[in-house]
């Protein structure tokens, strides 16, 4: 359970919230939203790591965005990003 919230109601708010707030922001990836709901869900071990589980997932990214750039500009036709 969390501090203040039981987690039953924890899990699907703060999904609620990360994608009320994407949507505002008009960055919409869905799936960035379980990056809450699996440290909230998750074990305590994992809780106790704090931001370090961040690690991983920005490492994620930087692969996704480095083979995104790599692949759409193989080609001199091609061109990503349009716009920095």
């Amino acid at each position: 359970a969390t501090a203040f919230i039981p987690q039953v109601v924890a899990v699907p708010l703060s999904v609620a919230i990360t994608i009320s707030l994407m949507a505002a922001s008009g960055f919409i990836h869905p799936p960035g939203a379980a990056c809450g709901m699996i440290f909230i869900s998750a074990s305590e071990e994992f809780r106790e790591m704090g931001w370090a589980y961040l690690i991983p997932i920005m490492l994620g990214c930087l692969v996704c965005l480095l083979m995104a750039l790599i692949v759409n500009n193989a080609l001199p036709s091609r061109a990503y990003p349009i716009i920095w």
